[in-house]
């Protein structure tokens, strides 16, 4: 049993492993400086640059909510987690896929590409289609017969018992 848990320890560790390499290899093209100054982003202890907010003090919250990676507008990876959060989400609108993206990660053009995303979705395209309108039939010549009043013949079912 022990060496099953070991293995799933090593195994979580080098996805971790992976995802900080993906992750810095996609920030590659970031300049620091030419970001928002609301989001006073700098390098962490990993080499990530993370977006530092308000909510340092908040303890309560994860680091990653505290303060999120900063990922680049278009770049393949951020489509790509994109796509994954909307799959995972049950293909969910664009505002959903934003709030699920900004519990991790700062995507700078974010509402954007959470619209693309959406838009593209061919699931979401059939799922959120507008229905088509149902033609009606032409009324049967004897209803609209003229010199008979209306409800002139009706049916009714009874039931007995």
């Amino acid at each position: 049993m022990r060496r099953k848990e070991r293995r799933l320890e090593v195994r979580d560790w080098e996805l971790m492993q992976a995802e900080l390499q993906l992750l810095k290899w996609s920030q590659k093209h970031i300049n620091v400086q030419s970001l928002d100054k609301k989001s006073i982003a700098s390098m962490d202890e990993e080499g990530l640059v993370r977006a530092h907010g308000r909510l340092e003090n908040a303890r309560i919250l994860l680091k990653d909510m505290r303060n999120p990676v900063v990922l680049p507008r278009d770049h393949q990876l951020t489509i790509l987690l994109l796509h994954h959060l909307h799959h995972k989400r049950g293909h969910c609108g664009y505002k959903s896929l934003m709030h699920e993206a900004r519990r991790k990660y700062w995507i700078i053009g974010l509402r954007k590409m959470a619209k693309t995303v959406v838009s593209n979705c061919v699931l979401c395209r059939k799922l959120r289609r507008k229905p088509l309108d149902q033609l009606m039939g032409q009324v049967p010549s004897l209803q609209v017969a003229a010199g008979f009043p209306p409800f002139l013949n009706t049916a009714m079912d009874i039931l007995t018992h």
